[in-house]
């Protein structure tokens, strides 16, 4: 075979893995000899390393997220936060005492609904899914069980006769179920993924009946909301003229309506891919319909949920939103100004400067003019799907690598807590890498809001390790349901050997799995399915699986 110029898709990932794995090395060395503390987002700086390990097999990230999981479930210390408690309330809680000990594994006493699950649903069930060793598994289990009220020894947090939360901050041992905090606010959707990844884990079917209760309620609010007006974002139990008395400010923050929510619409999917319910896919359909900000940024801050729409369109096979999704993607590249990206961070005195406070992207030109900078990695990568044309992917490999490499500067994540997923490094990543590198090599979205491993295809190495060998890229090209095919480059001096492995099989009615029954590389037919491909040097080559 004749040896060819590294193609740009694969020039692009390679950059991006390699700048992921300069951070994460340079991270660890940061971190390793720090202890867990018990903060209630301590380990979220991490939510990108699980994907990024099944993509590279880099043992770094795996090592040291084994280490903080280990010390995070055997913390004698967890934070009970109390910012949505009452002033009185949180004066029970004084900063020294704020850590306390935990009863199985969650706050005893009080948590609030934001950030108390943190931890949960965006550090262990992630490592979860790399590691589900008994230790981990347990650990998992341990605080799923409270969702649907399976453990006797503590409160239940969970109302099945009316389908919600009893209340908005609660403990193992204590839930507050009065006024001002037995409301439910979509919020608790970080809760509810705790469960939901436990029966990813251990397919266990109680987890998955407390995420099919809650989530038919929301699923139906989104269906019968006004278009115009959207769904509300917290439900009270009382009229709407009470709200205010009886939940002070705390009502009046929570009052709104929202046309979207990225997180809800993911767990809403994954339920879907596990129960075909129709009210699911209907549901984030029309938020995705009635909502013009999914394909936009939010204050100049490219965000990731619009990679939600792709993910729609692989679980329900729906393409209606394609117009839409290239058309965003156009207009980004038809920006042809020959600056480069850049990364402003505002202070108190600097947060008026174009309008946004915290972290933007923004344009310098030539001429002086500074504009935010609104492309969108999510919605460029969107578009390849939909397409297959590697110019989307391209443009926003090139965008992520250099807003990346301009985040050397900035915060690490672990020192910003939970701030890190919008404001450090790990908020650079998750918002610009994650999508095109994880996209374009595995043909799914990662696990990015806690939600499950969504990819269509894994790698296996020689050596057993999940991933692609650091020489080799992969371009997964969407094709359907019933075929998987990628586009491999090896860069090396030598052939690489790796197995493929379908993954995220569509189920049929009747509970079969779909399952691979031949392949072909460049047309050659496989011995079997999965049998092992050897990648030659300095080549592309084209593998091909069909699935029944």
């Amino acid at each position: 075979m004749q040896r060819e110029t590294i193609p740009r898709w694969a020039e692009g990932q390679f950059k991006l893995r390699e700048a992921m794995r300069g951070w994460i090395k340079a991270s660890v060395d940061r971190w390793k000899h720090t202890p867990w503390s018990g903060g209630h987002d301590e380990g979220i700086f991490t939510r990108t390393w699980p994907a990024y390990y099944l993509l590279t097999g880099d043992r770094t990230a795996y090592d040291f997220l084994d280490t903080l999981v280990n010390e995070f479930i055997d913390c004698p210390l967890v934070e009970a936060c109390t910012c949505f408690l009452s002033e009185r309330d949180a004066a029970e809680y004084p900063p020294d005492q704020r850590r306390r000990p935990p009863f199985h594994g969650y706050p005893a006493d009080q948590a609030c609904f934001v950030h108390a699950p943190e931890n949960y649903a965006w550090f262990l069930t992630h490592v979860a899914h790399i590691n589900p060793s008994p230790k981990v598994r347990q650990a998992l289990e341990d605080c799923a069980e409270h969702v649907g009220n399976w453990c006797s020894e503590t409160e239940p947090w969970y109302d099945w006769q009316e389908h919600r939360f009893r209340s908005s901050i609660f403990g193992t041992l204590r839930v507050r179920d009065y006024p001002p905090y037995d409301f439910e606010t979509i919020a608790l959707v970080r809760v509810m993924v705790i469960a939901s990844n436990a029966y990813y884990v251990t397919q266990d079917q109680k987890y998955l009946d407390v995420c099919t209760d809650w989530a038919d309620k929301w699923a139906r609010i989104v269906l019968e909301c006004d278009a115009e007006q959207g769904f509300p974002v917290a439900l009270f139990p009382c009229p709407d003229s009470q709200i205010e008395t009886l939940y002070g400010d705390i009502g009046k923050r929570l009052s709104g309506r929202t046309k979207f929510n990225y997180e809800l619409g993911n767990l809403l999917l994954d339920l879907y891919y596990y129960t075909r319910k129709e009210s699911y896919a209907q549901a984030v359909h029309k938020m995705l319909n009635t909502d013009q900000d999914w394909s936009a940024p939010a204050q100049g801050l490219p965000r990731i949920s619009s990679i939600l729409a792709a993910k729609y369109r692989s679980v329900t096979s729906d393409k209606s939103l394609d117009s839409r999704i290239t058309e965003a993607a156009d207009r980004m590249l038809a920006d042809e100004s020959d600056n480069r990206p850049a990364i402003v961070i505002m202070n108190k005195s600097t947060e008026q400067f174009l309008n946004t406070p915290g972290l933007v992207y923004v344009q310098v030109y030539k001429d002086g003019r500074i504009l935010l900078d609104n492309r969108n990695t999510a919605i460029l990568t969107t578009a390849f799907m939909v397409t297959q044309e590697t110019r989307y992917l391209e443009y926003a490999m090139d965008l992520a690598v250099n807003r990346f490499y301009d985040s050397h500067y900035i915060w690490d994540g672990r020192e910003l807590g939970c701030r890190g997923s919008w404001q450090g490094r790990n908020g650079v990543a998750m918002h610009n890498v994650m999508a095109p590198m994880m996209c374009s090599a595995m043909g799914g979205f990662g696990m990015l809001e806690g939600e499950r491993p969504w990819f269509e295809v894994r790698y296996i190495q020689n050596d057993g390790s999940p991933g692609l060998p650091d020489n080799v890229a992969a371009l997964f090209l969407p094709s359907g349901p019933n075929q998987r095919v990628v586009r491999f480059y090896n860069r090396g001096d030598v052939p690489e050997q790796i197995r493929v492995i379908p993954d995220n099989m569509q189920v049929e009615p009747q509970g079969r799995s779909i399952r691979a029954i031949s392949a072909t590389l460049d047309g050659k037919p496989l011995p079997n399915a999965e049998s092992p491909i050897t990648l030659p040097p300095q080549t592309t080559v084209e593998l091909k699986i069909d699935l029944r």
